[in-house]
């Protein structure tokens, strides 16, 4: 069974979960019918339930299942709009369904009880509202597949799949037969039947993300309908009135000029046509998600690992960094998950170290700044310069909204990323304190990582096995060091910037790597966006001049003479401000403040990771000047 791994939102199943399901025979037909994936696999992400992750990310995720999932999420004015028909707001249908997709995972990876019992119930009260014909939104019957219905279908199809296949619950599937059927039923292109892409918001981009969890259906069942209505929806997007992504982007090469550039919902069918070129191998499913990223990449992203600006794609490189207080501004967070997704996807199908970058670069900046680190309040926005306003967007539940519902989804992703199996042995992406037991040459290996990893360089890894064992352990080298080092078996190893060092040999009983990275600083020129601007970057983590540390400065008129030093010296801050909970890393270099009318004046600057600034709502800055 552990060969036929399955993931639905980028993180896998567990194959002791599977075996648990299997021998318990909840679902056995089910199980025999899953449809194999034509395209296998370079990346598995280590099962949930194998892992313990420590450091700063193992406190962050401590954060999202205690003070968001457990403490912040009131299931009952989510689960109001199933009740009584209609909700209170036009989407509400969607919270439940991450609520459960990201506590399903949340829970396998951490074992805690608390959390299962509460996704429990919220997976039975959802399922008590379904209605017979398999109808699972939040409308009145007259209003049904009108602005975000189809929108909401997707989500609770992504967290009952995922849910049924960690548990084996059979009620979970049959619901999600039943609605794949009423959607296969309603749309399409037979007489009687609705286009896809109409009644829709964002030229069909939204309705036609139900893509993603219509393959998992198929894989799940085996159905030919499923995979049909899939390639029916593909085919829709050139259709009237239809969103062209495909064909856009192969003719452009950009996805400004994809329908109205909306990027959460254009992401999100990203990520179903790489789970649709996974179950069939058509690698026209694939290129113009290539394509996107390249674009996103090059022009589109900032330096944070998110991207929109105002929740849509701009002009190329139009990358506005400021907080507009009440307007829509920088990496909506569920941009910011669903970039997540499809990069996950992407390292999984391709085991290239670019992806894997990029996830590190999202994770350790704008996915962290968008949490709060002790309240696990949720940023929609998360800006470069100005405030991060938590929980600041409601949208028809208080203190609720798409993107606080988004993120603990994208917190959930960081176990499926931080380790794995690659060519039939073990990859350490994140270089994080921790855990994990992976299978490999026959046996199972577990990996014990010592490191203080992103204050420092240094990681240590005993390789714990029963019995001697050949396989070849790739170590993710960081674009960003310009040295990597690492020690084996008595032998130095030097890996290249942007690739995997592969170390193949046989391992014996509690070998150790040795490993030493450079925590280069970089500094990043701020145009075209912000000319006569610098952002410092240290090891994976943007830096930000934080009010709260720079006491009667003006942070607005803060800079560093690039002339003096091309690449400041940071040294460790001794402000006593790190034992008041605004964060252990601080960094210290030379600055000024002033400009040209005013004069300038030389002073210390303290930087802190973009993750930890703004915390009490103060303001601070990526972007500053240079000189």
């Amino acid at each position: 069974m552990s060969s036929r791994r399955y993931f639905i939102t980028g993180v896998v199943l567990a194959p002791a979960a599977l075996s648990r399901a299997w021998e318990q025979q909840s679902t056995p037909a089910t199980f025999s019918a899953w449809v194999p994936d034509r395209i296998q696999d370079r990346y598995t992400p280590a099962p949930l339930d194998s892992q313990q992750i420590g450091g700063i990310l193992g406190e962050r995720l401590k954060v999202n299942l205690q003070k968001r999932l457990l403490d912040g999420v009131n299931l009952e004015p989510l689960l109001a709009g199933y009740r009584k028909r209609p909700g209170l707001q036009t989407w509400i249908g969607e919270h439940a369904a991450k609520f459960i997709d990201a506590g399903t995972n949340v829970s396998a990876y951490s074992g805690d009880q608390r959390l299962k019992q509460k996704v429990d119930t919220a997976v039975r009260e959802l399922l008590a509202t379904k209605l017979p014909d398999g109808y699972l939104g939040t409308y009145a019957a007259a209003e049904r597949w009108t602005n975000w219905d189809v929108w909401a279908h997707k989500y609770n199809l992504i967290a009952l799949l995922n849910y049924y296949g960690r548990t084996g619950y059979e009620p979970a599937l049959a619901a999600c037969r039943k609605m794949g059927d009423l959607l296969v039923k309603t749309y399409g292109e037979g007489e009687g039947q609705r286009s896809i892409v109409l009644n829709d918001w964002h030229v069909g981009m939204a309705n036609s993300s139900v893509l993603e969890p219509m393959v998992g259906l198929y894989r799940y069942t085996g159905d030919p309908r499923y995979l049909e209505f899939c390639r029916y929806i593909v085919r829709a997007w050139d259709g009237p009135k239809g969103p062209r992504i495909v064909s856009t982007l192969l003719e452009t090469g950009s996805v400004r000029r994809v329908a109205n550039n909306k990027g959460y919902e254009m992401m999100s069918n990203f990520v179903g046509l790489l789970d649709l070129y996974r179950i069939t191998g058509d690698e026209t499913y694939l290129k113009p998600v290539l394509i996107a990223w390249q674009d996103i990449v090059s022009k589109r992203l900032y330096l944070t690992g998110t991207a929109t600006w105002g929740e849509h794609f701009q002009e190329d490189y139009f990358l506005r960094a400021d907080d507009v207080d009440k307007s829509p501004g920088v990496g909506e967070g569920c941009v910011t998950t669903t970039w997540l997704q499809m990069n996950l996807h992407l390292l999984r199908l391709t085991g290239e170290a670019k992806y894997a970058d990029q996830l590190e670069r999202t994770v350790y900046n704008a996915l962290l700044a968008a949490q709060h680190p002790a309240s696990g309040l949720i940023c929609y926005f998360t800006p470069l310069n100005g405030i991060k306003r938590y929980g600041a967007v409601s949208q028809g539940v208080d203190g609720v909204s798409c993107c606080t519902s988004s993120i603990p989804r994208g917190l959930a992703l960081v176990p499926a990323i931080a380790w794995g199996g690659r060519k039939g042995g073990i990859a350490i992406n994140f270089y994080t304190p921790g855990t994990v037991r992976l299978p490999v040459s026959g046996t199972e290996a577990t990996i014990v990582s010592t490191t203080t990893f992103p204050a420092g360089g240094n990681a240590e890894l005993e390789i714990r096995i029963p019995r001697p064992a050949s396989f070849t352990l790739s170590l993710r080298v960081p674009s960003w060091s310009r040295r990597f080092t690492a020690q084996a078996g008595g032998k130095p190893f030097t890996g290249e910037p942007g690739t995997y060092l592969e170390i193949e040999r046989n391992w014996s009983a509690s070998d150790r790597v040795s490993i030493d990275m450079d925590m280069t600083t970089r500094v990043h020129s701020g145009s075209p966006a912000y000319p006569g601007s610098v952002a410092i970057q240290r090891g994976p983590q943007v830096l930000a001049v934080d009010s709260a540390w720079n006491r009667n400065i003006e942070i607005w008129l803060a800079g560093v003479a690039m002339a003096d030093r091309p690449v400041p010296e940071l040294k460790p801050s001794s402000s006593p401000l790190s034992a008041r909970g605004l964060g252990s890393q601080a960094y210290e270099t030379p600055g000024f403040i002033g400009n040209a009318g005013l004069g300038y004046r030389k002073t210390p600057l303290v930087f802190v990771p973009v993750a930890d600034a703004g915390q009490r709502g103060q303001e601070y800055r990526v972007w500053i000047q240079g000189s």
